[in-house]
């Protein structure tokens, strides 16, 4: 009886999480702005720039995208002081960002590209949890991968979507909720009263954390990644919403 409760709600699970992470992926539409990769083949210095600072003119080998395999020319701090670390040398391989079409489009470069050593990084962290946490520790990890996949399968693409983010990130987190905990600590009846007071809490915090944002008067401009943001998302997207949100994970991860 116990392994088929168990199938009976995992299969419950992907029956709800997979016809919304399909749907999100259906309804988002492609962004104006596109990034890419290239490698730098050649680095020169140019002196006058419009406010007067030090610029490099970059040539880039593409390495993905509908360019990749072709070369290109990006003058990198054209339009900003340029930090020492800003710098960029041959061999480094980039993340460029495209905006527009054909002739009119502009690219600069963004920032290095550090996926290689972020995943040796993530590599060390694993073997150190599953070393020191054994059994627990995989499926805690296991757990934060489908808490992640979450995220960005489903959470993501339904704001980017229209729908509201707060209403987006409290189904994601319903669903983080019951996968994780039954990842991490088995299929079990403790496990489930942990899950329904795990819940319950989420919604006291949701109250008290909505109660603060109103009284304090936080609107979710309180970062400069924002105004960035607002070109690319849609119309009235819901800013307070998605502060409101981040502050409700964080309290999920706590809880946890």
């Amino acid at each position: 009886m116990k392994q088929i409760t168990q199938l009976g709600l995992a299969i419950f699970l992907f029956v709800i999480v997979l016809p919304i992470s399909v749907h999100a992926q259906e309804v988002i539409e492609a962004p104006q702005q596109r990034y890419d990769r290239g490698e730098v083949i050649s680095v020169e210095l140019q002196e006058e720039t419009a406010i007067g600072t030090p610029a490099q003119r970059v040539e880039l080998t593409v390495l993905t995208g509908e360019q990749a395999n072709t070369q290109i020319e990006i003058v990198h701090g054209i339009d900003f002081t340029l930090q020492d670390h800003q710098r960029v040398g041959v061999g480094d391989v980039v993340v460029f960002s495209t905006l527009g079409e054909g002739d009119d489009a502009i690219q600069f470069i963004i920032e290095p590209y550090r996926l290689p050593m972020l995943g040796w990084v993530v590599l060390f962290f694993a073997v150190l949890v599953a070393f020191f946490g054994r059994r627990n520790g995989v499926a805690a990890i296991i757990g934060l991968g489908f808490t992640v996949l979450i995220l960005v399968k489903m959470v993501v693409p339904l704001m980017l979507s229209g729908m509201n983010p707060l209403h987006a990130i409290l189904l994601g987190s319903g669903v983080i909720a019951m996968i994780s905990l039954y990842i991490a600590h088995g299929f079990s009846r403790r496990t489930t009263v942990a899950l329904v007071g795990t819940l319950l809490t989420l919604g006291i915090s949701i109250v008290l954390s909505w109660m603060f944002v109103l009284s304090t008067h936080l609107f979710g401009f309180g970062a400069e990644e924002v105004f960035f943001l607002q070109g690319q998302l849609p119309a009235g997207f819901d800013f307070r919403g998605l502060l409101l949100g981040g502050i409700i994970l964080g309290t999920l991860g706590v809880l946890d």
